[in-house]
């Protein structure tokens, strides 16, 4: 058996592995100490990439010894999402034995591998449960997952708001977010939610919006982007938002990038090229990108979906709801609707573009819309290259790590 010791920010643990799979990994005082073992070096990194919030599930052979029961117990406990608690009851009736909450809440408490079979997810039906080694872990990281307990109540749907509006008028959007705001608010709960921006700008004004209310994710998903070194101006651009927003406003908005795939755009749009702005083409660039949010929702374990496209006032946020509405039914993903152009919010993107210094484009990035338009791309792709030869995310916004492959 080898093992090694690292250091996370609420403590020490200790990971030991045997024949090719890690057997244990636990609290400790011990000091730190470097494993030559591979797996062990994979494991460490992997639980260092956890508390960095860019990992949400661990990927190495994991074979903790114990009862039939308690593996049972151990794999369902694994099946939590990442951001996400269960009840012992719930374990127990998952695994096959209900009404065994004690002996699952037994089982939790001899887990040898906390973080990777995450335990801490695990919560008593009316309290935080126990958690072996201290509550102090247990609750350092739930805030590393940003977990709530009173994210055990449900949150909202749609739904049940356009349940008590005339669905046969032209539906206000804005009242539908109103009405699902104010449930949180009622419930007093904080919602995570993954919004997929276009821009910079149009993101400024909906992250002040959102985050009165809810926990916010920002997602860069944006393939019709062309030409490329336009598309990586726009994303420094985004991370220079964020970046200045969390400075100066005091709030934790993250960000997340999806890697740059033109040809999943170009796909998409295939027989429509010719179609004018604001038709058929746009609705199925809306949907690539507002269904790849929905997925990357969805495997984060976050609560909710939505897109900034809303507060544009050239884009349909009729269209774009019924778009992400439709997604909803089809994928079971809960969506966000707005209407974020309400209440002067493109006027107030304008404003807070000024304010944080940001650049603004003037077509919305395809290369039909240019050309629609009458764009010649050749001095933005210039004027863009030069940007970027300047500028680095990295370098400028440390503290936000770019996941392109997450």
């Amino acid at each position: 058996m080898s093992y090694g010791i690292i250091q996370v920010p609420c403590g020490r643990l200790k990971i030991c592995a045997e024949n090719g799979c890690i057997i244990s990994c636990g609290w400790t005082e011990e000091a730190p100490r470097k494993s030559e073992d591979s797996l062990i070096r994979e494991t460490a990194d992997q639980i260092r990439d956890y508390f960095l919030g860019i990992r949400t599930e661990f990927t190495v052979p994991c074979r903790p010894q114990g009862t039939d029961f308690e593996k049972k117990i151990w794999t369902c406990i694994a099946e939590i999402p990442y951001g996400r608690v269960a009840t012992y009851g719930e374990i127990a009736e998952k695994a096959g034995h209900p009404g065994a909450a004690r002996a699952a809440g037994r089982a939790c408490g001899r887990n040898p591998c906390v973080i990777i079979v995450p335990c801490h997810r695990v919560v008593a039906r009316h309290g935080d449960g126990g958690y072996t080694g201290g509550m102090k872990y247990k609750y350092a990281l739930w805030k590393t997952e940003h977990i709530d307990r009173k994210r055990k109540k449900r949150m909202i749907d749609f739904h049940e708001v356009l349940a008590h509006m005339n669905t046969n008028q032209r539906i206000n959007y804005d009242k539908v977010f109103q009405q699902m705001e104010k449930s949180w608010q009622q419930e007093g709960v904080r919602p995570r939610i993954l919004l997929h921006s276009c821009c910079g700008p149009c993101s400024s004004a909906v992250l002040e919006r959102l985050v009165k209310t809810a926990d916010v994710t920002v997602y860069y998903m944006n393939p019709n982007i062309h030409p490329e070194a336009e598309y990586r101006r726009r994303e420094y651009v985004q991370q220079k938002l964020i970046h200045k927003f969390n400075a100066e406003r005091g709030t934790d908005v993250h960000f997340l990038a999806a890697p740059y795939d033109p040809s999943s755009y170009f796909e998409a749009v295939k027989g429509q090229e010719n179609e004018p702005e604001g038709g058929a083409r746009c609705r199925s660039c809306f949907h690539l990108r507002m269904l790849a949010t929905a997925r990357k929702m969805k495997e984060l374990g976050f609560d909710y979906f939505a897109t900034t496209l809303t507060v544009s006032s050239y884009k349909n946020s009729q269209v774009i709801n019924a778009v992400g509405m439709d997604i909803e039914e089809e994928t079971q993903i809960a969506y966000l609707p707005s209407d974020f152009k309400k209440h002067n919010g493109y006027l107030r993107s304008t404003e807070l573009s000024d304010e944080f210094e940001l650049y603004r484009q003037h077509y919305c990035g395809c290369i039909f819309g240019a050309r629609d338009q009458g764009i010649d791309l050749t001095p933005v792709n210039e004027e863009a290259r030069q940007f970027m030869e300047t500028h680095d995310a990295s370098r400028d916004f440390p503290e936000l790590r770019k996941q392109d492959e997450i």
